[in-house]
């Protein structure tokens, strides 16, 4: 069943927002089901959630392409990139907000790769470079 409260009080409510699936009569995920499918999958990101969605969608569109006239089919592509973009848009967005991924390269400095050195908290690494065996790290890297 599709439904949307415009005070945004669910998250399947919030990614529909996103995605603009605001309009009843023509609903782009046809159940909050869906909605909360994509929502499961994405770890509770509504903007995850939305891009998935919205891959949904265009898939369904191209599914469906060779069932419709040529001038509805080439409406249905058109819409479909567009779909696409937006849910690249909405992957940005959620790792712009702290959703994504983050590198991070530590003992890059002399003074950094002591410090972690001499942590004594620190986990020891299952394997190290310049060693030929996990079971002999190179532990002194002032050689």
């Amino acid at each position: 069943m599709w439904t949307y409260d415009p005070a945004l009080g669910t998250s399947a409510d919030k990614v529909r927002f996103l995605i603009g699936d605001t309009v009843q009569g023509d609903p782009l995920i046809e159940d909050d089901e869906e909605i909360a499918f994509c929502l499961s999958e994405c770890g509770n990101n509504i903007y995850r959630a939305g891009a998935f969605a919205l891959r949904r969608a265009s898939a369904k569109l191209v599914r469906e392409l060779n069932l419709i006239s040529p001038v509805a089919e080439s409406n249905a592509l058109e819409q479909s990139k567009q779909l696409l973009k937006l849910a690249q848009d909405l992957e940005d967005e959620a790792t712009r907000l702290g959703g994504g991924a983050k590198v991070f390269a530590g003992g890059i400095s002399i003074a950094d790769r002591d410090s972690r050195n001499a942590d004594t908290d620190r986990v020891t690494p299952s394997f190290t470079a310049g060693t030929n065996s996990v079971t002999n790290p190179v532990t002194d890297w002032s050689a």
